[in-house]
């Protein structure tokens, strides 16, 4: 079941199925490396405020990045 990255728990894993916006918002997103098919690991999420996410990277290294709560509502997700 898909449900927007904003509403996920902290601790959750979660693979991207798909990114409702327009091209800045998919291109925002592409240049952060959030894209269809990435891993992402909530870290933190705050009811209605900004969500850190750890994007899982093949190379060894886990960029976290801080995403808005309007962002994160446009980012649709499923457990991984």
């Amino acid at each position: 079941m898909m449900i927007p990255l904003a509403l996920v728990r902290p601790g959750s894993t979660v693979r991207v199925i798909e990114i409702r916006g327009g091209r800045g918002v998919y291109s925002k997103l592409r240049s952060l490396g959030i894209i269809e098919g990435k891993i992402l690991k909530v870290i933190s999420s705050i009811n209605g405020g900004p969500v850190i996410v750890e994007i899982a990277d093949s190379i060894g290294s886990s960029p976290r990045i801080v995403l808005g709560f309007g962002m994160c509502m446009k980012i649709f997700v499923e457990e991984a």
